[in-house]
């Protein structure tokens, strides 16, 4: 009989559908009898639903065209004034 913590451990494969057939039988058959995996199983699957709706990440080249972007506005690292000593920089 399967416990709670592997209902856990399976629970991506258990909704992706990656297990067996004897597999998902088992967890279905620990999850009628136990409110807290049924419970456990239905978030897992809401957060997976909500994790699907996100846009995907940006591309690198848009996150270098970004960095060559503030590179142009803010100048090169050589441009820039190193803050001195004191704590003052020739900004502010």
């Amino acid at each position: 009989m399967m416990n709670c913590q592997h209902v856990a451990n399976v629970a991506d494969d258990f909704h992706e559908r990656r297990l067996g057939w004897r597999d998902r039988l088992v967890v279905l058959a620990h999850t009628a009898m136990c409110r807290g995996c049924r419970e456990f199983l239905e978030q897992f699957r809401l957060s997976l639903i909500g994790l699907r709706a996100l846009p995907a990440p940006a591309p690198v080249p848009a996150a270098e065209r970004l960095l060559e972007r503030f590179r142009l506005e803010l100048g090169t690292p050589e441009r820039m004034t190193r803050m001195p000593a004191g704590g003052h920089s020739q900004f502010g």
